[in-house]
C-alpha cells in the first residue's frame, strides 16, 4: 500500500517538479527512496533535556580555550599597511546590490533576525543603506559587535551521536549583514592576500584530488622511478584537533600585518551563545577560510630541513605504525596499492543499493533510480579517481560489477551508462589540463617538459609542452602523472 502511494504521489505531483523546480524534485525522490532518512536527527531524550544539552554544547565548545596560551594582540596602530596614506578601498552601491541579488535564499536567519528573502527581494531599496553601513565600518575600522554574535548549530559527524565533545561539528550562523560585510571586504582585499601555491584548501582551482596528487606522486617517483637507489618513504599523518577553533588571533593579525593587509582587526573575535571566543574563527563566516589559510600558510616552510632523524615519539606518546591510513578520504596502504580503498568504497556503495531497490519496489520511473545512482552512489565510486585510477584489472572489474548491478536493479540495460574506467580517464585528463594550464598549480612542477627539436620524425611532439615519462615499474606506471601524461598527449 505504501509502495502504491509513493508511485501515485510521484506521478500526480512530484513528476512535474523536475522541470519547474529541480531542487524540490531531487528532495522528493530522495525522500521517496529513503536516502534522506538514512540519518536521523538528534534524539534529545537520549542525551538529556534541551536545556541540559545546550549547556553541554556550550561547555564543550569553550573547553579548548580554557588552557590556551595565546600571543598578545597587536595594537591597530602597529599594523602597517600600504594603504595607510590613502583611503581604504570602498565598495560601490552596484557592488552591494550585486551581492544582495546573489544571496542564497536557503540560508538560516542569524541573531539579528534579518531574513535573507527581505534583503534579496528589496535589494534596490536596501543597497544604499547596506552600503552606508559597510563603508562606515571600513572607514572607521570598527566591526559592529552585533554582527559578531553567532548562533552555534551542532551538526552530527557520526550517527547516532553519543559524545557531545567529539561527535558534533559546530556551525556558526552569523547575521547576514555581517557576512555581507565580510564578503565585500574579502573582495576588496583579495589581490593583497598572497598565499603560497602549496595551499589547496578553500582555494579556487584546487581540491582534495590535487592535494592527494601533490602528496602521493612524489612517493611513487622516489620509490619506483629514480636513477639512483630507490628511496623509502616515511609518512607522518597529523590531525590538528579543533584547528579552526584554536586559530591564534595574535599570530593571525601579525601575519596580516606582514602582508600589509587590514581586514577589520577587531572583527577577528567572535561570540557564540553569548560567550566570548579567545581564539578561533567561526565556521560559517565568509572570511574564516581565508583567515585560516593565512594562519597556516607558512606551515610547510617553518620546519627546518636539517633536523636530526626524529624519534617515533611525540612527547610521551608513541606514534602508531599503521599499514593503511585514510588521507583526505582515500585509504593509502603501506605498499602504495589501492585495495583497501576499493574495498571500503564498495562496502559503502553496497549499503546504498537498497535505495535503488526501494525505487523499483515502489514502481517509480527508471529516471528516478538513475538520478539517485548518479548523485548518491556513483560519486562514491569516483571520489579522487585520478589519484587511484590506475587499478589492476581485477579491481576495475569489481567496480564495473557494482555499476552493472545498480543498473539492473533500476531496470535498465547494463550498457545504459558509460564504463567507470572511461569516466576515470576523463576525470584524469581534466585534472591534468588544469595542472598544465596553471603555472602556479602545486603539481605543475611534476609535469615533464617536452624536449624541443626541429627533426621531422613520427615521434615528434604534436604541439605539446608535456614530455613523456618512462616508468621503471608497473606501480609507477599506474600512478597519476604517467597515466595523465599519456592521456594528455594522445588527445593532441
Amino acid at each position: 500500500m505504501i509502495r502504491k502511494a509513493k508511485s501515485n504521489y510521484y506521478q500526480n505531483k512530484a513528476k512535474t517538479f523536475r522541470t519547474s523546480d529541480p531542487a524540490k524534485w531531487y528532495k522528493t525522490i530522495y525522500n521517496l527512496s529513503g536516502v534522506s532518512s538514512q540519518h536521523e536527527g538528534l534524539t534529545v531524550n537520549s542525551m538529556g533535556s534541551e536545556a541540559a544539552l545546550a549547556d553541554k554544547f556550550q561547555i564543550s565548545y569553550t573547553e579548548p580555550w580554557k588552557y590556551l596560551i595565546t600571543t598578545s594582540i597587536p595594537q591597530l596602530d602597529e599594523v602597517e599597511s600600504l594603504l595607510k596614506n590613502y583611503p581604504p578601498p570602498l565598495p560601490s552601491i552596484d557592488q552591494i546590490k550585486s551581492v544582495l541579488n546573489h544571496l542564497n535564499h536557503s540560508k538560516v536567519t542569524g541573531a539579528d533576525g534579518v531574513q535573507i528573502w527581505l534583503l534579496k527581494r528589496f535589494s534596490s531599496i536596501l543597497a544604499p543603506i547596506v552600503h552606508d553601513i559597510i563603508t562606515a565600518s571600513i572607514t572607521q575600522c570598527k566591526h559592529p559587535s552585533h554582527y559578531k554574535h553567532g548562533l552555534v548549530t551542532p551538526v552530527p559527524k557520526a550517527y547516532p551521536p553519543t559524545d557531545v565533545s567529539n561527535d558534533f561539528r559546530q556551525i556558526s550562523v552569523l547575521p547576514h549583514i555581517g557576512k555581507i560585510l565580510e564578503r565585500v571586504q574579502l573582495q576588496l582585499n583579495q589581490n593583497d592576500i598572497i598565499l603560497r601555491p602549496s595551499q589547496h584548501g578553500f582555494t579556487s582551482g584546487r581540491s582534495t584530488t590535487s592535494a592527494l596528487i601533490s602528496i602521493t606522486q612524489p612517493w611513487f617517483n622516489a620509490t619506483d622511478n629514480t636513477c639512483h637507489d630507490k628511496a623509502g618513504i616515511h609518512a607522518l599523518f597529523i590531525d590538528f584537533k579543533k584547528a579552526f577553533d584554536l586559530v591564534d588571533h595574535g599570530i593571525l593579525l601579525n601575519k596580516l600585518r606582514l602582508m600589509n593587509v587590514i581586514i577589520n582587526a577587531s572583527g577577528c573575535g567572535s561570540k557564540a551563545s553569548y560567550l566570548g571566543c579567545s581564539a578561533g574563527v567561526p565556521q560559517g563566516s565568509a572570511l574564516s577560510p581565508t583567515l585560516f589559510n593565512i594562519h597556516i600558510d607558512d606551515l610547510d616552510t617553518s620546519v627546518p630541513e636539517d633536523l636530526e632523524p626524529p624519534n617515533l615519539y611525540i612527547g610521551d606518546v608513541m606514534i602508531e605504525r599503521v599499514n593503511s591510513f585514510k588521507l583526505l578520504g582515500v585509504s593509502c596502504q603501506i605498499n602504495m596499492k589501492w585495495n583497501s580503498h576499493i574495498k571500503e568504497i564498495t562496502r559503502k556503495v553496497n549499503r546504498r543499493l537498497c535505495h535503488l531497490r526501494q525505487c523499483r519496489k515502489a514502481h517509480l520511473p527508471t529516471e528516478v533510480g538513475l538520478a539517485i545512482y548518479c548523485t548518491k552512489i556513483r560519486p562514491l565510486l569516483e571520489y579522487a579517481a585520478p589519484v587511484w585510477g590506475g587499478l589492476p584489472h581485477y579491481l576495475v572489474n569489481d567496480l564495473e560489477r557494482i555499476q552493472r548491478r545498480s543498473v539492473r536493479i533500476i531496470g535498465l540495460p547494463v550498457n545504459t551508462l558509460p564504463p567507470l574506467s572511461e569516466r576515470r580517464d576523463k576525470l584524469t585528463l581534466r585534472e591534468m589540463e588544469a595542472i598544465t594550464q596553471d603555472v602556479n598549480h602545486p603539481c605543475h612542477h611534476l609535469v615533464p617538459i617536452a624536449q624541443k627539436h626541429d627533426y621531422s620524425i613520427r615521434t615528434k611532439e604534436r604541439g605539446s609542452n608535456v614530455g613523456r615519462i618512462i616508468s621503471r615499474t608497473e606501480r609507477h606506471k599506474s600512478s597519476f602523472m604517467p597515466r595523465a601524461v599519456k592521456l594528455f598527449n594522445n588527445k593532441l
